[in-house]
């Protein structure tokens, strides 16, 4: 009965652990969104649109790490065209 107590509290640690990284993951997704957005560009190249899209994409799908990712090569790709 010890065990299984000692592996259902590990099963929370990990689920609390991965809600409070994933908020983190979606906070930094928003807000590279916002910073490509706030660019005030009009008129993104081909390959900077296509990841906006992606990342919006991933964004409504829930993957988080790769909205931010993608957004952030977006913002890469702006500055240094």
């Amino acid at each position: 009965m010890q065990t299984f107590a000692v592996v259902i509290a590990g099963v929370v640690l990990v689920l609390c652990l991965g809600l409070v990284f994933g908020r983190d993951d979606h906070d930094e997704c928003d807000a590279a969104l916002e910073a490509l957005r706030s660019t005030g560009e009009q008129d993104f190249t081909a390959r900077v649109h296509d990841e906006y899209r992606k990342a919006i994409d991933a964004h409504a799908s829930g993957e988080y790490k790769a909205c931010m990712t993608l957004a952030n090569k977006a913002l890469e790709h702006l500055k240094h065209g």
